[in-house]
């Protein structure tokens, strides 16, 4: 049967408990808001629009405490501004684009290709023929546009004899089936939902498809600009039968990037980084994009980009501690320190030998001049005692300052040497009576 005291001590043990229990309930999951991000994204029918609208989705799905709001923006440039301004937490941007304060890399999205497609009465077989036909580019303010003229750089295409024409693809589209442009360029990721229906629609109604041109000097355009890959866009990327492209068209790409700002907290960043991987197959069922995603080199980054705290830890989830990459080297350390550390108990124990025994032979020589003065019968020969007894002292004070003889084993030899000592003066007394 239970005491009042035991019922006392388990009464306050259950409510420790039950405190330890309120406070992580409080502190963890009571009344948690979820928190709300915003990812600037592109324009709403790009592929990062798509693909982030599909990712904050997941992320719904499997992280109920994050909700992240897809915003459209006018592509790269309005995204960086968004992200430096604290206008927008994620960002998606180009490689290509100006590294700024404050953004960090949280993964790599996709590549973007550079695509020139041309009406295939239009005689352009490469770059070169763009000269004097007239082009359609992507709109002004995107980042797509600057990646022409570095085609146009490249390729020392003159400025003066380019008719290029700022429009959206769908409009591109309409204008070269219109004789209207001669080629259209556009920087998309190799399978771009809305130019694949494009393409089918113009297959299923019988109109001419478009002829893919190469930009095939991709290796000497990464020389100027680190930032671009070359790539190879796949035939029958876009329609099988008949097969568009043709063949395989050497290309160029570019990776799209998505950035948080430095102060972003840490643990949201890496539940968005663990979704982004883990999940990889859900997003993967919603949209191909997704096979693309990838990590950054953590000692590179991305461009002149450093990778964000919390996408690091997720990225180094798996790595060894340092007592784990160095268990072989530390055993070996501790293994020599504890052989030095035995040798050296060893070396005292002996040398504390040695001390001992130096005091005891001290002891045994005092004590044997006593034996001798004890049984002296003149003065002369317990003087000779008492000179051998002060001799014995120095040379124990001797070995004292050098350490060969302990503070014990002092003492102990002090005992001795001044019984033995009284002997002697008793013994001189003595003789000196009897004289």
């Amino acid at each position: 049967m239970k005491t009042p005291r035991s019922w006392l001590i388990l009464f306050i043990i259950l409510a420790l408990l039950d405190g330890v229990a309120w406070y992580f309930w409080d502190t963890y999951y009571a009344d948690k808001k979820p928190v709300e991000m915003t990812v600037a994204a592109g324009p709403a029918i790009s592929d990062s629009y798509l693909l982030m609208t599909e990712i904050s989705e997941v992320i719904a799905r499997h992280n109920p405490h994050i909700i992240l709001n897809v915003q459209a923006t006018g592509g790269s440039s309005q995204n960086i501004q968004l992200l430096q301004a604290g206008k927008a937490d994620f960002a998606v941007v180009q490689s290509s684009s100006p590294a700024v304060s404050r953004a960090q890399l949280v993964a790599h999205l996709y590549p973007n290709i550079y695509l020139l497609l041309a009406h295939p009465d239009s005689g352009i077989e490469n770059i070169g023929d763009l000269v004097g036909r007239r082009v359609a580019v992507p709109p002004f303010g995107s980042g797509d546009l600057k990646s022409f003229w570095q085609i146009g750089d490249h390729y020392d295409l003159p400025i003066e004899k380019l008719q290029w024409l700022a429009m959206p693809l769908k409009d591109a589209i309409v204008a070269m089936e219109q004789h209207r442009v001669d080629a259209i360029f556009l920087l998309q990721a190799p399978r771009n939902a809305p130019l694949i229906r494009l393409i089918e629609d113009m297959a299923i109604s019988k109109r001419p498809l478009p002829r893919f041109i190469p930009v095939d000097q991709g290796d000497a355009m990464a020389l100027k600009r680190p930032f671009l890959q070359s790539n190879i866009l796949p035939k029958g990327t876009y329609l099988g039968a008949p097969p568009v492209p043709a063949r395989d068209v050497p290309t160029v790409g570019i990776e799209q990037l998505l950035l948080t700002r430095e102060e972003t907290d840490p643990e949201l960043v890496q539940a968005l980084t663990e979704i982004l991987f883990e999940q990889r197959g859900d997003i993967l069922l919603r949209t191909p994009l997704a096979k693309h995603i990838s990590s950054p080199n953590l000692d590179t980054g991305g461009a002149s980009l450093t990778v964000h705290e919390g996408a690091e830890r997720y990225y180094l989830r798996n790595e060894p501690s340092f007592l784990q990459e160095n268990a072989e080297p530390l055993a070996l350390v501790i293994t020599v320190i504890g052989i030095g550390g035995s040798a050296l108990l060893g070396l005292r124990k002996k040398f504390s030998s040695t001390q001992k025994n130096q005091a005891d032979s001290f002891n045994l020589d005092v004590l044997a001049i006593g034996r001798r003065a004890a049984s002296a019968e003149s003065l002369t020969e317990t003087r000779t005692c008492k000179q051998e007894l002060q001799s014995i002292l120095e040379r124990m004070i001797d070995d004292l300052d050098n350490d060969l003889v302990t503070e014990d084993g002092f003492q102990s030899f002090a005992l001795t040497w001044e019984a033995v000592r009284d002997l002697i003066n008793d013994r001189v007394r003595e003789l000196e009576k009897k004289a």
